[in-house]
């Protein structure tokens, strides 16, 4: 099994995270925490790591990676259109569950977009990811630690042993909170349409935006 390494979500230790953005920034795939289950993740602009999260999941290529993204002006890195109603969306409910779809960058890979032309990310609400992502300035893939079509994991030991031999490190920081997935709202033209309804109440974002049907 590959190195595991443990951290604490409320208090993660400086070292600790450290090791982890040098081993992010140096293109290795991973398994990491987020505020729902345990995810897989790689750099967002490295081709050779992102294709490796496909093989590791036995993922279809034409299905879409979404991002991680470590602040919301980090949008104008990897999306070519991002409305005013698509901003304050964001604004108001990140970080959090809630995955926004934006018209994607012309150089964003293809690979991450499976040549839909869009982009779907999210600010995370697990601060030490959040930290970790401030710290090497740059995205990473959020997809589910499973075999495609499997459960999903809150935590390590629930995790498929053939996902945790097939990655670089695997970010161990016990219990996730579990629930719902994020909710996902297409916010790449107007009216904005909800995709999936997940772990923010569709209620309250029809309620805040009045374009979202």
């Amino acid at each position: 099994m590959p190195h595991i390494i443990k951290i604490d979500q409320q208090n993660p230790d400086k070292d600790t995270l450290d090791i982890i953005s040098k081993l992010i920034s140096k293109g290795k795939t991973f398994i990491y925490p987020t505020e729902t289950f345990y995810g897989i993740g790689a750099l967002y602009n490295d081709e050779t790591s992102v294709v490796k999260i496909f093989d590791i999941k036995g993922r279809d290529l034409i299905n879409p990676l979404p991002l991680i993204i470590p602040e919301i002006s980090f949008l104008q890195k990897i999306s070519a259109d991002i409305s005013t109603n698509a901003l304050k969306l964001a604004a108001q409910f990140w970080p959090g569950p809630l995955t926004l779809v934006f018209k994607a960058d012309d150089n964003l890979s293809h690979t991450i977009t499976a040549g839909t032309g869009t982009v779907a990310c999210r600010h995370s609400g697990l601060n030490v990811i959040n930290i970790i992502l401030k710290r090497i300035n740059s995205s990473i893939t959020s997809t589910s630690a499973n075999i495609s079509g499997r459960k999903n994991a809150s935590n390590i030991s629930k995790i498929d042993k053939k996902i945790l031999d097939s990655v670089d490190f695997i970010i161990d920081a016990g219990n996730t909170n579990g629930g719902l997935p994020s909710t996902i709202i297409d916010v790449s033209r107007e009216p904005f349409k909800i995709l999936r309804k997940g772990a923010i109440d569709s209620s309250l974002l029809v309620d805040y935006c009045s374009c979202i049907t």
